[in-house]
């Protein structure tokens, strides 16, 4: 994983992702946060559990991170290691799983706007 600018930015198995999660145009690479974002958003591993960047790394990285993003079915990506390995072992980050607090904003009602 590399912090400079230029170059083929962040990848995700191969394909390029000019778009981090939070919608923000990438085409130098993503920060520690968005690759956070897209582990929580990409990965059946996490189930639905929210990856935290607790790194404080605030540069931006080019990688190609290559995962076996369905373990236990028989896929082109099979030969590939598990999200925790492939973080670890290509990207020099190690994923821990621990409870935290997290803000959550919970809606109530809808109800549709009036005419002004």
């Amino acid at each position: 994983m590399e912090a400079q600018q230029g170059g083929p930015g962040a990848r995700m198995n191969g394909r390029p992702q000019p778009i981090a999660p939070d919608g923000t145009p990438t085409p130098d690479g993503w920060t520690m946060w968005q690759l956070a974002q897209a582990l929580s958003l990409t990965s059946r591993q996490t189930e639905g559990v929210p990856v935290v960047d607790r790194t404080g790394l605030t540069a931006t990285y080019q990688f190609d991170l290559r995962y076996n993003q369905y373990p236990g079915i028989a896929t082109k990506l099979s030969d590939l290691p598990d999200m925790d390995a492939a973080v670890e072992e290509q990207l020099g980050l190690k994923l821990e799983r621990r409870k935290e607090p997290f803000e959550v904003i919970v809606v109530e009602r809808v109800e549709k706007p009036t005419a002004n």
